[in-house]
């Protein structure tokens, strides 16, 4: 690639400023898991998946490690911007970010597990 070779003649801070504008126009891929298993078929299908994302920033939110609290009615969103509950802002900026979003969940009952409806 020639954006390589050409980072290799600059000094280190030049090359760190041309790295982050490259990254900046990634394609970014939001996966959410939704397998309580860890080494189950849904992460043997986003290992799958990844291969043909290579170009693309990847982000992995497992919905049983990240364990959103529930919403208790407290109304601060009707007077504020956002909610009360801190948990999920990251999540919800990476969300908004995203290019492609895919979901990997065992189907419970015809639909997704509880902690994906959360």
């Amino acid at each position: 690639m020639k954006i390589n070779s050409f980072l290799k003649r600059l000094r280190n801070g030049v090359s760190l400023i041309l790295l982050n504008i490259q990254l900046k126009n990634m394609k970014k891929l939001l996966i959410i898991m939704g397998s309580p298993r860890q080494d189950g078929i849904c992460q043997e299908l986003i290992n799958q998946v990844r291969k043909y994302f290579l170009d693309c920033e990847i982000k992995l939110y497992d919905s049983y490690k990240l364990a959103p609290s529930p919403c208790t009615d407290c109304k601060w969103c009707e007077y504020h911007d956002g909610c009360s509950n801190k948990d999920l802002d990251i999540f919800f900026e990476d969300f908004e970010d995203a290019d492609y979003i895919a979901f990997f969940t065992p189907v419970y009952n015809n639909f997704f597990p509880a902690p994906i409806k959360a």
